[in-house]
């Protein structure tokens, strides 16, 4: 491989080692700054250790994963670069809006996850409403923990009344 192709493998491999399983490879591929068929050639480069199916990427075992994240990290770094270039994506992919949660919760970014919480923004479009009511349930829930875990307590309140009356909504 150039140096080029290397940095986008490494580019790559730390979007895949960041993202949770099941990555959808236009998330992947956008995330990473690499075209459909560098991923496909990628994944027919390594065969066994990645299953893709459907569009979808995943790594086919636990040791694999492992392997992975030991030699191409999961540093905070990566992960809010990570956040940075698939926020504009959530929009599009249900995936993206159901992920950025819990990469914001990793990434210890609690301002932003209570902001996302308390907005529609990032939302998908075309999603029925069910659907769009347990995303924002699922916001709330990371959103309330991040409040738990940096001490503010009447944030974590308001937010836990506006999940119920998400749920009241029936």
């Amino acid at each position: 491989y150039s140096s080029a192709e290397q940095k986008k493998l490494v580019r790559l491999c730390r979007c895949l080692v960041t993202l949770p399983p099941n990555v959808p490879i236009d998330v992947l591929g956008a995330a990473a700054n690499v075209s459909k068929d560098f991923i496909v050639g990628f994944i027919s480069d390594w065969e066994r250790p990645l299953w893709y199916s459907q569009d979808y990427i995943h790594f086919r075992d636990e040791p694999t994963e492992t392997w992975f994240k030991g030699k191409f990290g999961d540093g905070q770094g990566d992960l809010k670069e990570v956040i940075r270039l698939i926020t504009p994506l959530s929009h599009q992919y249900v995936y993206v809006a159901r992920s950025l949660p819990s990469l914001l919760l990793r990434a210890c970014e609690y301002e932003e996850l209570e902001k996302l919480a308390e907005s529609d923004e990032a939302l998908p479009e075309n999603i029925h409403l069910a659907e769009q009511k347990e995303l924002k349930l699922e916001r709330l829930r990371f959103a309330i923990s991040a409040m738990i875990r940096s001490r503010k307590y009447l944030a974590a309140m308001r937010l836990s009344l506006l999940a119920g009356d998400i749920v009241s909504e029936s």
